[in-house]
């Protein structure tokens, strides 16, 4: 077994210090990195520090551990060095400086808080300090004497940072004087402090309003990923843990049960990290590259490309460029496809890779998943919908059966604690820890998930996935954001600018912050102000895993599967993570500042932020994502929101013929279909 993986199992505490001496060396800086995402993960948010004191009022920078600990550190860190004459680095066991009580002491106190503190590098979460500081400081108050005339400097600095002028660093001058940015609203991290038990996951309540009496976190039961890990998933969730073997690419899968321990193990086939080869090109085993216009990625020997229509390639004339992938044209008459996706017209369902068995001509919303009594008689079938990512196994079910719910019905005393804690809402508003409370009250369903305030529960909105849904509320239970208000009419054009995309006959709401940051979904008609990340994700790997597993957690590998686990990593209370599979074959993640308290400046930098944190951690295969069996299948993200200008909601689209063209479609397919159930 190798040393890293006796780190994390029950043989941690005889291994740490040879782990510790032989591994976490400055040549190792992704090794410590890599744990450092486990134990310390990169938050936004610093205040409360009593002695680095510069680094407070930061609500919008990353920082791996700002809290007491640290800040106490710090200042034992500063008297050891004022009273012994030298300090102590990884590769340097002494490296003897002046009396910095004199020499530079405001810098020295920022160096003790950075080393202390740990902001993160904005674009790659590192905590080095700059070359560049390290000489100013080491130049003016190093002791030569006792340093000895073998050493220099730039030798120093060397052994601790990069001297390289692009590479990225933390500097000291943002943290030698006060933050002058005072802010007054509120941006909040209820699970910072870890309120929960150690062996409890904290997740951030974002249904609480902050006109009720109720808590801002809530604890569940979780598994902690290894003895000595700080990371716990919660119960229920499928897990992805290297073999014992410590051959690198073999792993186990797994589930957390509710008392806290991991299901027994299946073995998934090793991953081979083959390289790809596109034409004459080779690209390397997790490589990002771009195919004209098309942004791809290697895995394993599997390519993986957007289905953006290149103009270029396109082949067409540009008269004839629709901007949709494949170059369909833009024509609306709405399919719904085995996977559960309303699709805005049978060509992009095929561009998809869809055969016409695989979809109907409706929308998936407007189908009743239970209109067949697809579940036994001592069952109640009630709808939940989902998209689904495996094509290994052509079932993606819209509901779910059980005979608890009617037992519980007929049997008041039947237990329904023993249940996941899975919250509904009914359409009363009231709010029940899981279907069984639910039907035991007798309610009806409005929609799973906590019951969310500040969003209407009636009238009918299109989401930016294109299906429509009969509320507000539904369409953000499923984690889908608003493009505009009534059912979807048409298919939007696509632009690399995020603006207006549809014709004119589509009135799309005002931006919640004017000239903000933000995208324009594909195929969505508005642009809407968010962090936007497009993630892409391996086929393969899912398959694998499904059939290593007998096709069992097909829920893990569902969009909304992925978008709650992503939803997990983002701390700030104001923000919430949004999602689908588009047009384009990825998955949009969009984080946007919650409706309840209003948006502000603020909230959306923080949300801005956060976008930008989940595309580092998928990009650096941050452990707290490849953990997880349903984010380990991400390959690659990359960042698209881009500033939206005022002029952005005016546009030039095409005419009301093409809707009444698109409409008239809709209704002749419709009929064609029916006549044919009718033969």
């Amino acid at each position: 077994m190798s040393l890293c993986t006796k780190m994390f199992s029950t043989e941690w505490a005889a291994s740490w210090k040879i782990f510790d001496e032989e591994c976490l060396t400055p040549i190792e800086e992704n090794l410590a990195q890599c744990i450092d995402e486990v134990d310390e993960p990169c938050e936004l948010g610093c205040e409360g520090l009593s002695y680095c004191t510069t680094f407070n009022n930061r609500p919008t920078e990353l920082f791996r551990s700002c809290d007491y600990e640290s800040d106490s550190a710090a200042r034992i860190d500063v008297g050891m060095w004022q009273q012994r004459g030298y300090v102590t680095l990884p590769t340097i066991q002494k490296l003897f400086i002046r009396n910095i009580s004199n020499c530079s002491p405001i810098m020295w106190k920022t160096i003790a808080c950075t080393l202390q503190i740990k902001p993160c590098h904005r674009q790659s979460h590192v905590n080095r300090i700059c070359w560049e500081d390290c000489f100013s400081v080491l130049s003016a108050c190093l002791d030569w004497e006792m340093m000895g005339e073998t050493t220099t400097v730039a030798k120093v600095c060397s052994a601790i940072s990069v001297r390289e002028t692009d590479a990225p660093c933390i500097s000291l001058d943002p943290y030698l004087s006060p933050s002058i940015n005072p802010y007054m609203d509120a941006v909040t991290r209820p699970c910072k402090t870890y309120p929960c038990g150690p062996s409890q996951v904290c997740h951030v309540n974002r249904s609480c309003d902050s006109s009720n009496d109720c808590k801002s976190y809530f604890c569940s039961p979780g598994c902690k990923l290894g003895e000595m890990s700080l990371h716990v998933v919660p119960a229920w969730t499928y897990v992805r843990i290297p073999t014992g073997s410590g051959q690198k690419g073999c792993y186990r899968v797994c589930q957390c049960t509710l008392q806290g321990t991991l299901s027994p193990f299946k073995e998934v086939t090793c991953i081979t990290p083959n390289g790809c080869k596109v034409g004459d090109k080779e690209h390397d085993h997790g490589s990002v590259f771009y195919n004209d216009c098309n942004m791809c990625t290697c895995y394993a020997g599997e390519i993986t490309c957007t289905k953006k229509q290149c103009k270029i390639s396109s082949g067409v004339a540009n008269t004839a460029f629709t901007s949709l992938p494949c170059n369909c044209p833009q024509t609306y008459v709405p399919v719904c496809a085995w996977n559960g996706i309303t699709y805005p017209s049978s060509c992009l369902a095929k561009c998809s890779e869809l055969s016409a068995g695989n979809f109907l001509y409706e929308t998936c919303e407007s189908k009743d998943p239970c209109a067949s009594n697809p579940c036994s008689q001592s069952e109640i079938c009630v709808p939940k919908r989902k998209v689904c990512l495996s094509k290994l196994y052509n079932i993606c079910t819209q509901y779910v059966c059980g005979k608890i719910f009617k037992f519980t019905v007929l049997n008041p005393s039947d237990s329904c604690n023993h249940l996941p804690d899975e919250p509904v809402c009914d359409t009363n508003g009231e709010q029940h820890s899981n279907l069984c409370f639910m039907l035991r009250h007798k309610k009806q369903l409005a929609y799973h998930g906590p019951c969310l305030p500040g969003c209407n529960n009636s009238g009918e909105v299109c989401g930016v996935d294109g299906t429509t849904y009969q509320s507000e509320c539904l369409a953000l239970s499923r984690m889908i954001s608003i493009d505009y208000s009534g059912p979807c009419i048409t298919v939007g054009l696509i632009n690399e600018n995020p603006q207006q995309q549809c014709a004119n006959f589509v009135e799309c709401p005002p931006l919640a912050e004017k000239d903000c940051l933000g995208y324009t979904p594909p195929g969505a008609c508005c642009p809407i102000c968010a962090g936007a990340v497009k993630m892409l994700f391996s086929q393969k790997q899912i398959d694998r895993a499904l059939h290593a597993l007998n096709g069992q957690p097909i829920e893990a590998f569902t969009v909304e599967a992925i978008i709650r686990g992503l939803q997990r990593q983002v701390g700030v209370a104001e923000c919430s993570v949004r999602g689908h599979l588009t047009l384009e074959g990825d998955i949009l993640v969009l984080v946007v500042p919650t409706v309840v308290g209003g948006p502000s400046v603020l909230r959306f930098e923080a949300c801005l932020r956060e976008a930008e944190k989940l595309a580092i951690l998928v990009q650096r295969e941050s452990p707290r994502i490849v953990s997880e069996l349903s984010l380990s299948v991400l390959t690659a993200a990359t960042i698209v929101h881009q500033h939206v200008p005022a002029a952005a909601l005016s546009a030039s689209m095409p005419s009301l013929c093409t809707l009444i063209s698109s409409s008239a479609l809709l209704l002749i397919s419709r009929l064609a279909f029916n006549l044919m159930l009718a033969v």
